[in-house]
């Protein structure tokens, strides 16, 4: 530990420079700012062929795994990328790896960015069609169709988005 500056008395004030050795206090515009830690996801709205009566169509969602954090929870198939992958290519692996399909990914339907002090999570929503594959092996991760939605209706907003 460094020794601490001495403290001015009571009633006492230290106007000039400060003493040889010591260094003025940094503003905070001249601190190095901290590095945020950036997560990039890749998900998938892949959507059910057959449209429902009066034209709703349903998405593929997929349950999170026992172990995972929000174990339980529903989400789109997607996941992190990898050291320099990119969206479509990390959708791909992913869908493999989750569901034991293989996708055509197409366009970029929605990003969604947020950020707190610590990390800034970048979401990408891409469309998919499924081309190959079979059904999930055992402990694969639950799927599901979500409620039928129409044109217009699928709404990814929180509390920092951009809409693409």
């Amino acid at each position: 530990m460094g020794k601490r500056p001495p403290q001015p008395r009571a009633g006492a004030s230290r106007s000039g420079p400060p003493p040889s050795g010591a260094s003025a206090p940094k503003s905070p515009a001249a601190r190095k700012p901290r590095r945020k830690f950036v997560i990039r996801v890749a998900a998938a709205l892949v959507w059910k062929a057959e449209t429902e009566p009066g034209g709703l169509r349903r998405l593929l969602i997929t349950q999170r795994c026992a172990d995972d954090t929000m174990a339980g929870f529903w989400e789109f198939p997607g996941g992190k990328l990898e050291r320099g992958e990119s969206y479509p290519k990390a959708l791909r692996r992913e869908l493999i790896e989750e569901i034991g399909v293989e996708t055509e990914i197409g366009s970029l339907f929605h990003t969604i960015v947020q950020e707190d002090r610590k990390r800034t999570l970048h979401i990408r929503f891409h469309h998919a069609a499924i081309s190959g594959g079979g059904p999930p092996g055992p402990g694969s991760r639950g799927l599901a169709l979500g409620p039928p939605l129409g044109a217009g209706q699928l709404s990814l907003s929180t509390r920092r988005s951009v809409a693409n």
